[in-house]
């Protein structure tokens, strides 16, 4: 669960992000998802709750709202960071 803003560490140039796999889920929910807030939450949920796991480790939002705040997090902080979801690729 995201309680407050993830901290920064030098060793993570994701930061946010803990992993590529929350980038890639994030870039597919919120860029090419094309679904509702709603549908995106009950995703997440399962994924909070263990019923979907991603092999790069735990992921730290479990609904679209947290999922959001991490967006800003990354726009606020971070120059690269408001377009990182665009131009990352998996």
């Amino acid at each position: 669960m995201l309680e407050k803003e993830p901290e920064f560490d030098a060793n993570n140039p994701l930061h946010p992000w803990k992993h590529d796999g929350e980038i890639w889920l994030t870039k597919l929910l919120f860029q090419n998802g094309n679904i509702s807030h709603s549908t995106a939450d009950e995703f997440l949920g399962a994924f909070a709750n263990g019923t979907i796991t991603m092999a790069d480790g735990p992921v730290q939002f479990q609904n679209s709202r947290e999922m959001l705040k991490l967006l800003d997090i990354a726009s606020e902080n971070d120059p690269v960071g408001s377009n990182a979801v665009n131009v990352y690729s998996v």
